[in-house]
């Protein structure tokens, strides 16, 4: 059970630090390494380190956290925490906005609207669309 926690830990705090790099989830990334650090994590994956094919290493995963919270400072200090997301990332954004403003086109298409005036009486305005009872059937 500890070398799976130990292991999801290395593993997330890896995919932070990759993050980093392209300057993406600085926030995040610093603030689950300090959370690793002082929740008290690393202080029990020494205190019960062994070696593989169970591994538990407290020293690798501290020297991970120091070098995550050691990244996303220098990217804070320098003010410079841009989102620079990758091609595809940006190609799957905008597959999805096209997406929704297609539907959202179909939603506010005006109707049609036909104005009938008979001599003596008030303007009357038919919008197509069906009829009431298709509304309560629906």
């Amino acid at each position: 059970m500890l070398h799976w926690l130990w292991k999801e830990t290395v593993g997330k705090l890896e995919s932070l630090e990759r993050a980093l790099m392209d300057r993406r989830a600085v926030e995040y990334a610093t603030d689950f390494a300090r959370w690793v650090e002082f929740s008290g994590l690393t202080k029990i994956f020494d205190a019960y380190s062994q070696p593989p094919p169970l591994r538990v290493d407290g020293e690798a995963i501290r020297a991970l956290v120091s070098r995550v919270i050691e990244s996303s400072g220098q990217i804070l200090k320098g003010g410079n925490a841009a989102f620079n997301p990758n091609t595809a990332k940006l190609d799957e954004i905008n597959t999805k906005f096209d997406f929704l403003l297609s539907q959202l086109a179909k939603n506010i298409s005006p109707p049609e609207k036909t104005q009938t005036t008979l001599a003596g009486s008030p303007v009357v305005s038919v919008i197509a669309g069906g009829t009431i009872s298709d509304c309560a059937a629906s």
